[in-house]
């Protein structure tokens, strides 16, 4: 049962940022393959590809927003250093909440 796959609460939240969410709950149960790819298509118009196993940062990043500060508002910046080692998924969300900044 679909309500099994996530915390309750969550597969809303889920729901609201991710339009392939169904995929995305899916692809936890099934075997990564080696150097495959998977393909998000978020309600914000952005298209995310990353390996099998890496899925879980879209989480992390558009549902928990591990990497919100709390008491910086990202509409307002005008520029926003990204400088972590993952596949630019942070960018990608920096772009979506500050459409005026560059992101470097």
């Amino acid at each position: 049962m679909i309500k099994d796959l996530l915390p309750q609460g969550r597969l809303l939240e889920l729901m609201k940022y991710n339009r392939d969410w169904l995929k995305y709950l899916f692809s936890r149960y099934r075997r990564p393959q080696p150097g495959g790819t998977i393909d998000f298509r978020l309600r914000n118009g952005q298209v995310i590809r990353l390996f099998s196993d890496g899925r879980f940062v879209l989480n992390e990043i558009y549902l928990e927003r591990v990497y919100d500060i709390p008491g910086l508002d990202l509409t307002k910046c005008d520029a926003i250093l990204d400088i972590g080692a993952n596949a630019g998924v942070f960018a990608l969300y920096a772009a979506s909440r500050s459409p005026r900044a560059t992101i470097y």
